[in-house]
């Protein structure tokens, strides 16, 4: 009935029932991989024409929270219908579709900045959704192994990890930051960019109109955007890969040119000390020599990764190679009519301070340990990469949602006073639960998270204390056990959970247990990730599973539509 309706076509592939635009988009897919980036591409609208591409995309956005979020006419996901939907595909089709206005909010940022996010109609959000869809099939296989923001298997840990492994032998750091690159991206060089693998017009002309989509302002005035694609629509973050993959090329074919030698010349000086009888060890601290050059100009390295905006680049060299490709990467940017931020752009020593990427502190410290070579026990050093969690970091993450002063001292947090001990209780363990997960890479990760929970453990056990009228934290702690997971009181401000699991009990309710304020101990805390997984790093190749995720929305999309069918 539903197949019929929706004037669907379908193939059987392995036994699945699978809607045709998938053998399209694996063509598409395919021919990427195998041309690399010779190939153009042309007739993709006819994949448009496809009902299925529409039901997966619609599947898709529909379980993120964005689908509920009203842009400038007040539209969301309640409502559609299958019509909706076939008048949306049938605009796009004979090129009567106009993009909205979006509407541009603010949202706060941990530093006290504002950063703007753009909330489009619902009906833009398909339709780029579709677009990225077709996209992402010609431009993910062509992506640089560098790069990880925005991108199926990848992520801030697959970066992460690889700096881990790959970033040792640095000895200057350049940490880049585009300076506001969601607002300044050129619409001519990306078109540009589209057309060099993209002759379907019918698609540019679509993706043209809506980077130029007109801008709702919070003062009440619409302007015309000329440059930038607003944070927040479906398509910006493959359009922004797709911009700064000519950054990361560039770096690549930089890397190579700079990468020289095979091995460290050795440091003749250090070992005519150990030819005269003298241990490693103390030519090391008493001379402060190696076995090899530190700046050996002859052994160059270069190492490089990125996400979204946010790029580092290692060199294994000298404090001058540094600054020469620091000018070539600022000369290129200009190319391209970005800029590097004059005050998160930095120039660090490896060896002297710290790195920050990604939310984590990156240090090159050198550790010594016992070696044992043909029956003796000998010391030795080795030089390693140490990820942490910066508490300043965590302090001011915590300050902005209200559970410390900007010192790290608790405070009892207010914004929960009404709310019973439940949630309270479920949204703190949410926040420390999400911490943990991010800093899973940490070297100091049972610090780090130990140190977080205490701060909200004090902190909600300050507000219980005014909540329920017990004047001590000691009392709180008594009463709700160092999990605060215990009824602390039957009558206080706001709501109460006695009176809810009363509430509850007389319709027959089972009542749930209050959680625990996790990691109250620090051998709570699982140990920091040491593994390296290689097929993080690298994007998915096997069809199979690049396609199971499309199946996985269309299918849902099909049941959401069917449900509403026969409602």
């Amino acid at each position: 009935m539903l197949d019929s309706h929706l004037d669907a076509n379908f193939n059987t592939e392995g036994g699945v029932l699978t809607p045709r635009y998938l053998a399209q988009l694996k063509f598409v897919r395919q021919k990427a991989v195998e041309e690399n980036s010779q190939f153009r591409f042309n007739r993709l609208f006819r994949i448009i024409k496809d009902p299925a591409i529409w039901i997966a995309a619609y599947g898709k956005i529909s379980k993120n929270k964005g689908a509920f979020t009203a842009g400038i006419t007040g539209e969301t996901i309640d409502g559609t219908s299958i019509e909706w939907l076939k008048d949306i595909q049938r605009d796009v089709l004979d090129g009567s579709f106009r993009w909205g206005d979006v509407k541009r909010v603010y949202i706060k940022k941990p530093d006290g900045s504002k950063r703007p996010l753009g909330l489009p109609e619902f009906k833009d959000r398909l339709v780029q959704e579709v677009i990225r869809i077709i996209l992402e099939n010609i431009y993910e296989p062509n992506f640089s192994e560098n790069s990880h923001g925005f991108r199926p298997k990848k992520s801030c840990h697959t970066a992460l990890r690889l700096v881990r492994k790959t970033f040792v032998g640095a000895n200057w750091v350049i940490e880049g930051d585009i300076n506001k690159f969601f607002d300044r991206v050129d619409h001519e060089i990306l078109l540009k960019l589209l057309r060099r693998k993209i002759c379907d017009y019918s698609l540019l002309r679509l993706i043209e109109r809506g980077l130029r989509a007109r801008v709702l302002m919070p003062e009440g005035n619409i302007v015309k955007i000329s440059e930038g694609t607003p944070q927040g629509g479906v398509l910006s973050p493959l359009l922004a890969n797709i911009y700064l993959h000519e950054l990361d090329i560039f770096i690549e074919k930089l890397q190579k040119s700079f990468t020289k030698g095979v091995k460290k010349q050795p440091d003749l000086e250090f070992y005519k000390y150990k030819r005269q009888g003298m241990k490693a060890s103390q030519i090391r601290h008493r001379f402060h020599l190696k076995d090899s050059y530190q700046f050996d100009e002859n052994f160059k390295r270069l190492y490089y990764v990125r996400y979204a905006d946010d790029f580092m680049i290692a060199i294994g060299g000298s404090k001058k190679d540094a600054d020469k490709v620091f000018s070539l990467v600022n000369s290129f940017l200009e190319t391209i009519k970005l800029e590097l931020s004059p005050t998160k752009t930095l120039i660090t020593n490896a060896s002297k301070k710290r790195v920050l990427f990604l939310g984590y502190s990156i240090t090159w410290p050198n550790i010594h340990y016992q070696l044992k070579v043909h029956g003796k026990v000998r010391a030795a050093e080795r030089r390693i990469i140490k990820l942490s969690i910066p508490k300043s970091l965590i302090r001011s993450k915590l300050y902005a949602s209200n559970f410390c002063d900007m010192r790290g001292w608790s405070q009892p947090n207010f914004w929960f006073l009404h709310q019973t001990q439940y949630l309270t209780n479920e949204r703190a363990r949410s926040l420390l639960v999400g911490l943990n997960q991010y800093y899973k890479l940490a070297n100091n990760r049972k610090e780090g998270i130990t140190y977080a929970a205490y701060i909200v453990r004090f902190s909600l056990a300050k507000m219980y204390a005014a909540k329920f009228r017990l004047h001590s934290v000691k009392k709180v702690f008594k009463a709700g056990g160092k999990y605060l997971n215990k009824p602390i009181g039957k009558s206080g401000h706001g709501a109460i959970d006695n009176n809810l699991t009363l509430w509850r009990i007389g319709r027959g309710i089972r009542d749930s247990d209050i959680p625990k304020i996790p990691y109250a101990l620090y051998k709570e805390v699982p140990r920091p990730d040491y593994r390296f997984k290689a097929e993080e790093t690298e994007s998915p190749k096997d069809l199979s599973e690049i396609f199971k995720d499309i199946q996985k929305f269309y299918d849902r999309g099909t049941r959401i539509f069917y449900s509403r069918l026969i409602s």
